[in-house]
């Protein structure tokens, strides 16, 4: 209920006479210890406010309304920030830090874990994988394929892709694109009826495939991606019913796929499967299944079909399914994969930041609250409550976190384009990152919680204030209480150790990508060059037109200038890919089918000295030469754990292998040499069984070994192709290096982001450390004043501030271990070579951490010992 007019107008004049008379008192105490009667009365004004505002806030305790109140709650707190605008910056600007790196990494998480997939009922989209319990997951062959598709009956609908096994780095199906000044290299899927069906999205323009394009010899047709429409053909409508020549054929476009179809990767063209299953071997393996549920299916239900189908395929053909089921993965789970892991730590570590700048500017607020003691005790004391006061701190806390908020989603706008272009596109939905609603709810409730949460310390310490002893005259202005220093020691106790967790965060990932990148490859990666060359399967149709042209291209660049040595290769080293095929060692009992299959390796094609060119160490026997590829491949050489795992304590040259299973062998040749191992698919996965045979096949990779720098050599090495065949396609030429750093592109990410949150919060701990430190000095002027007046050296005042200050680090420390050990064990999957718990790690962060803090601390300790006792003592 309000007031009466007269009985507010006259509680104003008490409230502005009782100010009045305190702020007289405050004077006449600065002028007794010497200051001048100007400088006293700045001073005291600021510590008590200006007398208007503070009359103009209490009028909400003598009967305004709520919403009245708090405007005035708000308008009392917007002009207190504007008059310190030094602090209002430094506490917006941290705060937008905080938000923004949160924001941004956020919107990534959303885009890729929390945003529904784009497609029609994404939930009861499910991916089948073939699994065998030697083998582990395995795409599936087309009978398989054919038989689950017409026997079970818990799915509306199945198709497949030959794309790349869902997997992060796929080979992918290459297209050459041509008709236009330069050929251009594509990824594209071929793709069962039914798959644009599956996944609910049609075309935007034209029409998906029909029944008769999936047959053997049916026209060739082609569904283009919205991105290549857009890039290549500048979103024509009409280039819907013409032809376009991919591979040396021409195919007719029939439509235009729907934007972001992320499936199973980026992906530019679909093509029809035309196989005839009937001739397709049952094993050969390189469907990657997708199928949809019924409605009112579960996945379970589904499962436990597809088990039972499995077994019954496994009774009908024992030579090839012996031991394989199925297995149902949902299809959102599919796609994340193993990203989910490195977007949750590092959404953990910008949290961390954000807890961190809460605490900074918590403390600044505390400092700030010791400054106004007396302003609020004598709001107190002319009535206002708890609760009036605890609203008047969250108001201007609100008022601090809206605008850093508002300036860290600003940041954030330029951070998210920064992490789309920096990140590893292989990354599902990278492009779909933005700003949505729910990234800006998301910004807003961070923003109203973080200002809650740096502005409950002051306004629980505004709840616990002793009138008597604030309002006296004597007490030093700006001192803070006994419980406010220990919540401020506290808080940067607590800054300290959340550094110290992403500071080892960091260092573990730097550790293990420095491990990966001088890791032993098993060849010489120094000065190499490499380019994947694609032909036109049109006008190289024929085993030996490929050869040819290999061994063309070959002699021309061995014949350039800087060139040591040249030769091809089907799979690279270190491209994360890898052929695998099953074989059997002649003279050996066939093993029954399940065995068989366990007994595969690696096959690599390679071309005329590629030990020698790739600086593999040859270990037995000899090294293929061109004579072993005449009339098909007949000798192959073996790597180390191949000969480790097959023959054990046998001398393997001189013996046969056959590729393929025993009952349908492909090709036999005689083990001619032992080569050391190497890596094939990544540096951070085991030596793998590997054959190597003299085999070209249509997509090879030309390597190249230089003198010296062989990006010199590029442009010669583009004009020795084009002068053979300018429709040979040339993409992907990077050095070695660069090769092995495509692989490690999602780990020095992860590592480059979580060492900028780590760096940007130890910072952020030092200067908490700092301001705590310099506030402890300025209070204690007069304590070392004295000290110093009776005999203590500047030494020991040196190392009594910077010991306080080593305490407060050491306890961080401390703690921050503890945290460590328990949250690192979650980047068990992210490190390599390293433990999550490695103790040197552990070590020299803690004594780097604690010398920062050290020198953190040394600036107010070198200033605390420059006081004049004469002048302490004078104030005293």
């Amino acid at each position: 209920m309000k007031l009466p007019l007269w009985r507010r107008r006259r509680r104003e004049e008490e409230l502005e006479e009782e100010i009045q008379s305190h702020l007289r008192m405050a004077i006449r105490d600065r002028m007794e210890r010497g200051e001048s009667a100007e400088e006293a009365e700045s001073a005291a004004r600021r510590e008590f406010g200006n007398v208007g505002l503070i009359k103009e806030t209490t009028r909400g305790m003598w009967g305004f309304g709520a919403l009245e109140t708090f405007w005035q709650d708000l308008r009392y707190g917007a002009r207190m920030l504007l008059k310190q605008p030094g602090f209002t910056a430094v506490a917006v600007i941290t705060l937008a830090l905080g938000i923004g790196a949160n924001t941004a990494i956020f919107s990534v998480v959303n885009a890729v874990l929390l945003r529904p997939l784009p497609y029609e009922d994404p939930d009861r989209l499910v991916v089948i994988w073939g699994t065998h319990p030697h083998v582990g997951r395995e795409v599936a062959s087309l009978p398989d394929f054919v038989d689950w598709r017409e026997q079970c009956r818990s799915f509306e609908l199945m198709a497949a892709t030959t794309s790349r096994s869902f997997e992060r780095v796929p080979p992918g199906w290459n297209f050459s694109l041509t008709g236009g000044e330069e050929p251009e290299r594509l990824i594209g899927d071929y793709v069962t009826d039914d798959f644009f069906t599956v996944l609910g999205i049609p075309p935007v323009l034209g029409r998906s495939f029909l029944p008769e394009e999936h047959r053997p010899g049916g026209p060739h047709v082609v569904v283009l991606s919205h991105g290549l429409w857009q890039r290549r053909f500048g979103s024509n409508p009409d280039i819907v019913g013409r032809a376009i020549t991919l591979n040396g054929q021409d195919h007719t476009v029939v439509g235009i796929a729907a934007p972001h179809l992320w499936f199973p990767g980026s992906t530019d063209l679909w093509i029809p499967l035309a196989m005839d299953e009937a001739k397709a071997f049952r094993r050969s393996d390189f469907l990657s299944v997708i199928a949809r549920l019924k409605p009112g299916v579960s996945g379970a239900q589904a499962q436990a079909e597809m088990n039972t189908i499995t077994a019954r395929l496994e009774q009908q053909y024992p030579q090839t399914n012996s031991g394989w089921r199925a297995d149902l993965v949902p299809l959102h789970e599919q796609m994340v994969g193993d990203i989910r892991t490195p977007l949750l730590v590092l959404l953990a570590a910008v949290g961390f930041v954000l807890l961190i700048a809460c605490a900074n500017i918590a403390n600044l607020l505390l400092s700030r609250a010791a400054v106004r003691e007396r302003e609020i005790a004598i709001r107190a004391a002319v009535g206002a409550g708890r609760g009036r006061l605890a609203r008047q701190s969250g108001a201007e806390s609100v008022l601090l976190a809206l605008p850093g908020g508002a300036l860290g989603a600003l940041l954030a706008l330029s951070g998210i384009d920064a992490l789309v272009k920096l990140g590893p596109q292989d990354i599902p939905r990278l492009s779909e990152v933005g700003v949505d609603w729910r990234v800006f709810c998301f910004t807003v409730l961070l923003s109203l919680a973080t200002g809650a949460l740096f502005g409950l310390a002051p306004a629980l310490q505004f709840s616990r204030l002793d009138l008597n002893e604030a309002l006296k005259s004597g007490r030093s202005a700006g001192a803070m209480s006994r419980g406010r220093r220990r919540l401020s020691r506290a808080l940067v106790v607590s800054e300290v150790a959340l550094s110290l967790i992403l500071l080892v965060g960091a260092a573990l990932m730097i550790k293990s990508l420095y491990r990966l990148m001088n890791l032993d490859a098993g060849f010489d990666r120094e000065n190499l060059l490499t380019l994947q060359l694609e032909l036109p399967p049109a006008k190289y149709d024929h085993r030996r037109q490929v050869e040819n042209f290999y061994r063309r291209i070959i002699e021309s660049v061995r014949g350039l200038p800087g060139v040591v040595s040249a030769t091809t290769v089907n799979m690279l080293p270190l491209s994360g890919a890898r052929v695998v095929g099953a074989f059997h060692i002649a003279g050996r009992p066939a093993p029954p089918p399940d065995v068989a299959l366990m007994m595969d390796a690696s096959v690599l094609s390679v071309g005329d000295r590629y030990i020698e060119t790739m600086g593999i160490p040859l270990i037995l026997g000899r090294s293929l030469s061109e004579q072993d590829r005449r009339d098909g491949p007949k000798e192959a050489l073996i790597n180390q754990a191949m000969a480790r795992r097959y023959f054990h304590d046998q001398d393997p040259v001189g013996q046969r292998i056959s590729l393929g299973l025993p009952q349908s062998p492909v090709w036999s040749m005689t083990i001619v040499g032992v080569v050391a191992d190497f890596k094939q698919e990544a540096m951070e996965k085991e030596f793998y069984p590997a054959i190597i045979m003299p085999l070209t096949w249509p997509a090879a990779t030309l390597v190249v070994r230089a003198r010296d720098n062989p990006l010199n050599l590029v442009a010669a090495i583009r004009g020795e192709i084009r002068s053979i065949d300018r429709d040979i396609l040339v993409y992907k030429i990077r050095t070695m290096d660069q090769t092995l750093g495509a692989t490690l592109e999602e780990r020095r990410f992860t590592m480059f982001l979580l060492s900028i949150f780590a760096v940007v919060a130890l910072a952020l701990a030092a200067v908490g450390l700092y301001g705590v430190m310099s506030y402890t000095v300025s209070q204690r002027t007069n304590e070392i004043g004295i000290r110093m007046a009776l005999g203590a050296r500047r030494s020991d005042v040196l190392m009594m501030v910077v010991g306080e200050g080593v305490k407060l680090a050491g306890s961080g420390v401390l703690i921050g271990l503890g945290g460590a050990l328990a949250l690192t064990r979650l980047m068990r999957t992210l490190v390599f070579g390293v433990s999550a718990t490695d103790p040197l790690t552990f070590t020299a962060v803690a004594l780097s951490l604690t010398l920062v803090a050290l020198l953190a601390a040394l600036v107010p300790a070198r200033r605390a010992t420059k006081v004049d006792p004469m002048i302490a003592l004078r104030c005293e």
